[in-house]
């Protein structure tokens, strides 16, 4: 809301109000689709340690 407002405000062409606000728009997606790759493979990532785990428990 308050980074609309700011764009809304400023003394930019229409042009560069769009490029920011599409930049932000862009960095906020992004930074939320690494949130959820993150937290959605964070239980594939423990089932392979603990895989690896077992592997070298049965080699020793």
């Amino acid at each position: 809301m308050v980074r609309g407002g700011g764009l809304w405000n400023a003394t930019l062409a229409m042009s560069e109000k769009g490029f920011y606000g599409m930049a932000f728009c862009l960095a906020l997606f992004s930074a939320i689709a690494v949130q959820r790759n993150i937290r959605d493979l964070a239980p594939y990532k423990k089932a392979e340690a603990m895989s690896q785990l077992d592997d070298a428990g049965a080699e020793a």
